[in-house]
């Protein structure tokens, strides 16, 4: 369950980010607001559906005995690398949507196939070394993989994991303003 709360997070905050500038041209195009504050706007909505899935996940986590990690704070790091991912990924397929709107239906199943490729329904022991290496490079996986250590103890979480979610999220979110920052001034031209 708490990969599923995780990965909701992820495919909702995605969608949003990246659907918010598309959806607030209109806006956008009458008064001056940056543009990053609907993708950002995106992603902290979804983060705060994902609070109230933790309630309801600690809830369920006490009913069945699994309990609470004493590194159950540090989900907040969690959170605000998941921010900074989404945002960064809503901010680099923006465009695309603004410009084309098949874009949708791609993204759509490129977002589905990383779901497929993270370890949410099944324990990564069972896969062969070499699509091991395949699931541990999708950055899903250190997400999951810190967010159960955190959350209830039940993942195992080494300090690559924290490294790779950390460090992706920072260069996610880096070339995402850039690229953003960069395309932006032709699209509203093009508009």
């Amino acid at each position: 369950m708490a990969g599923v709360l995780l990965v909701t997070f992820f495919t909702q905050g995605f969608n949003q980010a990246a659907d918010s500038i598309a959806q607030g041209s209109g806006i956008l195009m009458k008064i001056y607001v940056p543009p990053q504050v609907f993708a950002f706007a995106g992603a902290v909505s979804n983060a705060v559906n994902f609070c109230f899935g933790l309630i309801a996940l600690a809830f369920i986590s006490l009913i069945t005995g699994d309990g609470i990690s004493m590194f159950f704070p540090a989900t907040i790091l969690v959170i605000i690398f998941m921010l900074m991912y989404v945002t960064g990924l809503g901010l680099l397929v923006s465009i695309a949507y603004v410009r084309y709107d098949d874009t949708r239906s791609i993204f759509a199943i490129l977002i589905s196939f990383m779901m497929y490729l993270s370890p949410i329904f099944y324990p990564k022991e069972i896969l062969s070394d070499r699509m091991l290496l395949i699931v541990n490079a999708n950055p899903l996986t250190s997400f999951l993989d810190v967010f159960r250590y955190v959350f209830s103890n039940t993942g195992v979480a080494t300090w690559a994991d924290w490294a790779y979610m950390s460090g992706f999220s920072v260069v996610i979110l880096f070339v995402g303003i850039r690229s953003f920052a960069k395309a932006w001034p032709r699209t509203v031209v093009m508009m």
